[in-house]
């Protein structure tokens, strides 16, 4: 009896830590990977991508002005908004997309084996789609818009953090240009070596 109570404790403190674990990678409010949770899942699947010397796209989305939407309606409104983007964009996904939130109101979408006209082809169709959506609060209607920032890896020695780097340039463009579009990255992403190289002889 004994034995079986330590048993049966040990396996229900193995079943809270993963409990607690799978919690960790996971954003409360829209139920998808928070940061942790993409940049984790995504490392694995940029390894596997890398290994099999397939392409990959990085889509990069921010809310327009979102802090006007929670000025003018109220925080509950706006987390209604980020919901709904989720639900829309994981409604257009693959079971092999790797989609999470890893800002406020900023997204990130890993595409494996995904060459550049398809991963425009599914910005372009999700940032119409959000805007297209009617969010009823009160008595009152919003509408949202996103910008996006896409960066392809037909490179087998680039990683996440490389693409990252190069979505968010095209994001910062796609804002600059007016909001509410597609910008496509104009740099390839730098492998991790590159990267240090870089970096000591700019120290």
């Amino acid at each position: 009896c004994i034995c079986a109570a330590y048993l049966f404790g040990g396996l229900a403190k193995d079943r809270i830590a993963a409990r607690y674990w799978r919690a960790s990678l996971i954003d409360p409010l829209t139920g998808v990977r928070n940061r942790r949770g993409f940049l984790q899942a995504g490392e694995r699947l940029m390894v596997r991508t890398r290994f099999a010397h397939r392409p990959a796209a990085l889509l990069l989305f921010d809310l327009d002005r979102f802090k006007s939407i929670n000025d003018r309606f109220g925080h509950r409104a706006g987390d209604a908004v980020l919901v709904a983007f989720c639900q829309l964009a994981t409604s257009l996904l693959r079971p092999t997309d790797l989609f999470g939130r890893i800002g406020g109101e900023e997204f990130a979408i890993l595409l494996p084996d995904t060459a550049r006209q398809d991963a425009l082809l599914l910005a372009e169709r999700l940032r119409a789609a959000f805007e297209a959506i009617a969010h009823k609060v009160a008595e009152r209607i919003l509408t949202a818009t996103v910008s996006v920032g896409v960066a392809i890896s037909d490179d087998a020695s680039s990683d996440l953090a490389a693409l990252l780097d190069v979505a968010d340039q095209a994001l910062y463009r796609a804002k600059a240009l007016g909001r509410n579009r597609v910008e496509l990255s104009t740099h390839s992403p730098q492998s991790p070596s590159a990267r240090q190289a870089s970096g000591q002889a700019a120290a």
